[in-house]
């Protein structure tokens, strides 16, 4: 990561650093890392593996309950949350209250709610269940992207908003399942990254492949690398779109890790480790903090790190299976109704509010003279991106248009960002 902020002569300082500031010169004079992501695989069996992972994982927990006052847990339907939460209740001995968001007439793969019920009744839990509305959307976007202080990663966001308002009006401590993904290779995109990999894929995963593979960054790093990782504008649309601004190499450190880690596997785990997780837990942060509640990650526990590299990646996808180890540590935690539930992300019906109940916003915010976007985008390029994605909803297959979709909700956090700063701080652009 390079620090770099959307707020001239602001800089963040990196995961794992340290800096050092001279208040006479008022001048950073050293910024180094303290903490490096060390590859230490030990050769072991897998059933070694899960009896580590098992422990570490109910000491992680166990030390992310200390409280001075009730815990409860944010749940969907993946079996991070979901063992997050049940190991828990087992510790504390008695039910735990538990959150899950759901986008009411959206279709079933909207909504994790029955999963979720299971797994708080065998825990002798209460259930919460917070509705998300397109109204919603409306009411609370501007704030959302405020309390981030700039524009950050995907849709997934906004659910994690609304639930933690909702969660925040009983409790000031909860429990999140974020991290299991990145650190034990969750992602489909962990298989293809193996030598044959395609051969283990299951139907299941393909769309996630095909999102990947969509999405690719052969545009700016070697096809051996580029292949096995996601971004949302490629090089044309780049040079549409954004011609005014996009002027900085911004993936440099990517290719800093093509050249450390030699093989694609290993390359994509340090991209998720350093790159993704970062911002993951940075953005799961100000979102809590917003609503005045602590969020906690017990997956992403200094253990759980140091564990995780000690792992190697055909442990972890043991049998072809992603997150075999988490997924071995929830069979004893979990009712069985976990164990079919597809990989869904936290998913936000965001392509159909924006053809549907939303569809004012986008050419509110995106299209009128008003918009601050016209300030470093190319006007006539923007209307034809939004208007190829206002008519394409009958061709696209879910993958592209989770993508398209994508890249309708950063120019919307974008235009967001531009216009509330501006109304509320002062802040001009440059």
């Amino acid at each position: 990561m390079n620090g770099r902020t959307l707020f001239d002569e602001v800089q963040l300082l990196n995961p794992g650093h340290h800096m050092i500031i001279d208040l006479q010169k008022v001048a950073v004079v050293q910024d180094e890392p303290y903490w490096f992501s060390t590859l230490n695989e030990s050769k072991e069996s897998f059933p070694t593996a899960l009896e580590r992972v098992k422990k570490s994982f109910e000491r992680s927990v166990k030390r992310h309950l200390l409280s001075d006052v009730p815990v409860a847990a944010t749940l969907s339907s993946g079996f991070d949350s979901a063992s997050v939460a049940a190991q828990a209740a087992q510790l504390i001995g008695q039910g735990l209250d538990t959150y899950t968001g759901v986008f009411n007439q959206s279709g079933s793969w909207y909504d994790e709610t029955n999963a979720a019920a299971d797994l708080t009744k065998s825990i002798n839990g209460t259930h919460h269940i917070v509705n998300i509305q397109a109204d919603d959307f409306l009411k609370h976007f501007d704030d959302m992207i405020y309390a981030l202080d700039e524009p950050r990663l995907g849709m997934g966001t906004f659910p994690q908003y609304m639930v933690a308002r909702q969660a925040a009006k009983n409790f000031k401590v909860i429990l999140t399942g974020h991290g299991g993904d990145e650190l034990f290779s969750g992602y489909p995109v962990f298989k293809l990254a193996r030598k044959g990999g395609w051969r283990s894929v299951s139907g299941s995963e393909i769309p996630h492949l095909i999102y990947f593979a969509l999405s690719k960054m052969k545009s700016f790093l070697s096809a051996e690398y580029g292949r096995h990782m996601p971004v949302l504008w490629n090089r044309s649309a780049r040079e549409k779109l954004f011609g005014r601004i996009d002027k900085v190499k911004s993936w440099s450190f990517l290719s800093e890790l093509q050249d450390k880690y030699s093989t694609p596997i290993n390359q994509v785990f340090q991209t998720y480790l350093k790159v993704y997780l970062p911002n993951l837990l940075l953005v799961e942060d100000k979102i809590s903090m917003a609503h005045a509640i602590e969020s906690r990650t017990p997956m992403p526990d200094n253990e759980m790190i140091s564990l995780s590299l000690s792992i190697s990646q055909d442990i972890k996808l043991h049998q072809g299976k992603l997150k075999a180890l988490i997924k071995g540590v929830a069979k004893t935690l979990l009712p069985k109704s976990y164990h079919k539930q597809p990989k869904r992300g936290f998913p936000i019906p965001l392509r159909q509010w924006l053809r549907g109940p939303l569809s004012g916003i986008v050419n509110d915010r995106l299209l009128s003279e008003e918009t601050p976007l016209h300030r470093i985008m190319d006007k006539d390029g923007l209307r034809k991106w939004v208007a190829n994605y206002q008519t394409s909803w009958k061709r696209n297959f879910r993958p592209l248009d989770e993508i398209q979709s994508h890249q309708i909700w950063q120019l919307l956090s974008l235009e967001s960002w531009m216009r509330v700063w501006e109304d509320r701080n002062g802040v001009h652009l440059k």
